[in-house]
């Protein structure tokens, strides 16, 4: 990963949060906040995740997750406890590329620009990770791994943030990195 990753942190008071409202003019999807005593984001609904599936209790597979993410040199993130098992990242921001050589447009979808190039390539994409941990019986498991976020024209201050999803191959390595922490 560059450099070139900036993290963001809102300090926020409870653990979740209901979704908001939406105006009856807007397009824009609704969104869920997500908060707790570390940070804040935003999760667009309707995102679709992608799935690895585990032959593993759950909470083996809760405890790889955390580990996963280091791993991947992404930021701490934020575990709930109790029924639903969820981690989520710390919302980042990437300037140039996430990993060098390689366009963003390969990991995220945020439509093209008004010339017709691929949005994650020209503009600032801000995301989030987020990982649930569903239990499949006592012994088996699946992750649900989804990225979201926003891009914005890094030209124009006062430019509308556009909606960006995973494309599944982010998702995808985080899948992996959990399989590798656990035990075969």
């Amino acid at each position: 990963m560059t450099g070139r990753l900036i993290v963001g942190a809102v300090v926020g008071g409870s653990l979740l949060c209901g979704g908001c409202a939406s105006s009856q003019k807007s397009d824009r999807p609704q969104t869920t906040v997500f908060a707790s005593e570390v940070f804040s984001t935003r999760i667009t609904r309707g995102v679709v995740p992608v799935s690895g599936f585990y032959r593993a209790a759950p909470d083996s597979v809760w405890l790889a997750i955390p580990g996963a993410f280091r791993d991947l040199a992404f930021p701490r993130g934020e575990q709930t406890n109790g029924a639903e098992k969820l981690f989520v990242t710390q919302e980042m921001t990437i300037q140039r590329q996430l990993y060098d050589n390689e366009p963003n447009s390969l990991y995220f979808d945020c439509g093209r620009t008004p010339a017709g190039n691929a949005a994650a390539d020209e503009y600032a994409v801000t995301f989030t990770l987020m990982a649930r941990v569903v239990a499949d019986g006592d012994l088996f498991s699946h992750v649900d791994v989804l990225v979201d976020g926003r891009a914005h024209d890094r030209t124009r201050s006062n430019a509308s943030a556009i909606f960006c999803n995973g494309k599944g191959r982010l998702e995808q390595m985080v899948i992996d990195a959990i399989r590798k922490r656990l035990p075969s």
